[in-house]
């Protein structure tokens, strides 16, 4: 395919600034909210894009990303398009270093009840987690900072900038595109040095209006939806931000990839998923990968399927071995690790593979208050020790939710995941010779990977519609 077909098929982005917003008085004593959104999910926050938006009305503050030459086939603009990408390379080994919080926190984030399926954008709740820092001091900022890994809040300013930049593409071919946004009230004070760190560190756009009215309820889902590509639609039609509300965080990821070999939909075949709910007839698509590799654990096998360009990251698929459940690999320290990145490459294996994997639409919705606190992140849902002073704020101020949301597609094409998150085959043995099938027809684990390495999204699948 030529790449300006692909140009046609993904959305443009019209970034625009960020300015600061004023600040006033708080009086009231009042809840806080907070929302990570990544995109996956869900996963959020950056440009906004044109079209007569309601919220338009409401905005102090917009984004402006960087700008990347786009994927070209011609030889002057994939030149082009290969300074752009070693340019940003640069931010790939200093967003590295994030094992701590990964390791403690996706298993957290994807715990629930046994055979359902569960999502998490680790990334989109870090990006969610380090706005949370910059608006508190003290205990309660220094327990976020223990989370994430990070030694204080200025180290943390530096790999939240780096983990926002090695996550973000929009060359045309590849959509990762991490925002944010902080949502105010009307008659509240604010620090403006806070509200310009958040914007330049995290690319957070600040909006202001009347906590609790409809039309900037709607506002924020209007933000949500065109910062995800409308794939969150069902699920951010039920948020709301209540009067009591002192400030609203939202980060959100929208990812949005071709395979580098896309499947043939005629080659598609109705054949049963084993899933935890029972056995369901749903559509495979196939593939013979001539060069594949193949990875194996002791209790799990696994194979990488990757997107358009070097900048587009890639889809592990992992499929626990008979008897073993997705759940029992994020009980263990091995698979874990190689969920997250820890690969052995001498338990790898070249050969020609036959892939065999479902179409899927899964999503997930999460409240994270008790999982942030069982993380150790305490004081700032506890009105009496949160310590907000940061954001200048009169009276008491705490979290009162953390709502997190992913959705995943696979299909033919390739992938596409958002999220947001909102604060108030065979398994271990040792593959064939030269050649293999893997087949994804039962319960199995996926991690959509940036080119950084970076987790953008990971999910348990049980069941596939």
């Amino acid at each position: 395919m030529r790449p300006e077909d692909i140009s046609d098929e993904l959305n443009d982005i019209d970034p625009r600034y960020i300015d600061a917003a004023a600040p006033r008085r708080l009086r009231r004593r009042s809840r806080l909210t907070a929302a990570v959104a990544a995109v996956l999910a869900l996963a959020v926050v950056g440009a906004l894009v044109t079209g007569g938006l309601r919220m338009n009305s409401f905005a102090v503050e917009t984004a402006v990303y960087p700008k990347m030459n786009q994927y070209s086939s011609t030889s002057w603009g994939y030149d082009r398009y290969l300074t752009s990408m070693r340019e940003r390379r640069a931010y790939f080994e200093r967003a590295r270093g994030l094992d701590q919080y990964l390791t403690a926190a996706v298993p957290a984030l994807l715990a629930g009840e046994a055979g359902e399926n569960r999502l998490c954008s680790p990334v989109n709740v870090y990006m969610a987690l380090a706005m949370l820092a910059e608006i508190t001091e003290g205990e309660t900022r220094q327990q976020i900072l223990d989370l994430l890994g990070s030694e204080d809040a200025a180290s943390l300013r530096q790999k939240a900038n780096d983990v926002w930049n090695a996550c973000y593409t929009d060359d045309g071919a590849v959509r990762s595109i991490p925002a944010a946004s902080v949502w105010l009230r009307k008659d509240m004070t604010y620090n403006r040095d806070t509200l310009k760190t958040l914007a330049d560190v995290c690319y957070a756009s600040s909006f202001r209006g009347e906590m609790g009215s409809e039309s900037y309820d709607q506002a924020l889902r209007d933000w949500i939806d065109e910062q995800t590509g409308g794939l969150l639609r069902d699920q951010t039609a039920k948020l709301h931000m209540d009067d009591t509300t002192v400030i609203d965080l939202v980060t959100t990821l929208w990812f949005k990839a071709r395979w580098a070999h896309r499947f043939i939909s005629d080659e598609n075949t109705q054949e049963t998923f084993h899933g935890a709910a029972g056995d369901r007839t749903v559509t495979f698509m196939h593939q013979l990968e001539e060069n594949g590799v193949y990875w194996w654990g002791e209790t799990f096998g696994a194979v990488q399927k990757g997107f358009k360009t070097s900048l587009g990251g890639s889809m592990w698929l992992i499929l626990p071995d008979e008897g073993v459940t997705p759940e029992d690999l994020l009980r263990d320290p091995a698979a874990l690790g190689f969920l997250l990145g820890d690969r052995d490459s001498d338990s790898s294996k070249s050969l020609r593979i036959h892939l065999n994997m479902p179409k899927f639409d899964v999503r997930s919705e999460a409240e994270l208050s008790e999982t942030l606190q069982a993380l150790g992140v305490t004081d700032c849902f506890d009105g009496a020790k949160a310590d907000f002073t940061p954001l200048g704020a009169s009276s008491p101020v705490w979290v009162s939710r953390v709502s997190h949301g992913v959705r995943v597609t696979a299909d033919e094409e390739g992938v596409e995941a958002a999220a947001f998150t909102e604060v108030i085959g065979t398994g271990a043995a040792m593959p064939p010779e030269d050649e293999m099938d893997f087949t994804l027809d039962r319960p199995f684990l996926f991690v959509l990977e940036s080119a950084s390495g970076l987790p953008l999204f990971v999910g348990v699948v049980n069941n596939v519609e």
